[in-house]
C-alpha cells in the first residue's frame, strides 16, 4: 500500500524546496480575473509515464476541495511524499 503524502502550507509566493519530490498546488485568480483556478505542478521522481501538470490554460477549475483531492491523487500515483499548498489569491 502506498504511503499517503503529507500536506504543508506555504506562504504567499514561497517556493517549495527544489531538492525534494513534491506536488505544488497553487490557488490563484485567473488571468481574466473572473475565476478561482488551481495550478498543480511539481518535482516528481522519474516514472514510466510523465505527469500531466494542470497549469496555465489547463489549470484545474473545480472547487478548492476537489483541487486538494487531485493533488493528493497525483502525489500518491507518482510517489511524491509531500503536497505543498499555497494561496496566491491576495497577490
Amino acid at each position: 500500500m502506498p504511503t499517503l503524502p503529507q500536506f504543508k502550507v506555504l506562504n504567499w509566493g514561497e517556493e517549495p524546496p527544489h531538492s525534494e519530490h513534491h506536488i505544488l498546488l497553487v490557488h490563484k485568480i485567473s488571468a481574466d480575473r473572473r475565476a478561482l483556478v488551481h495550478e498543480i505542478s511539481g518535482h516528481l521522481p522519474p516514472s514510466a509515464r510523465p505527469p500531466r501538470y494542470l497549469t496555465g490554460p489547463d489549470a484545474f477549475t473545480g472547487s478548492p476541495g476537489d483541487a486538494l483531492q487531485e493533488a493528493d491523487r497525483m502525489a500518491t500515483e507518482y510517489g511524491a511524499p509531500i503536497v505543498y499548498v499555497r494561496d496566491d489569491t491576495a497577490g
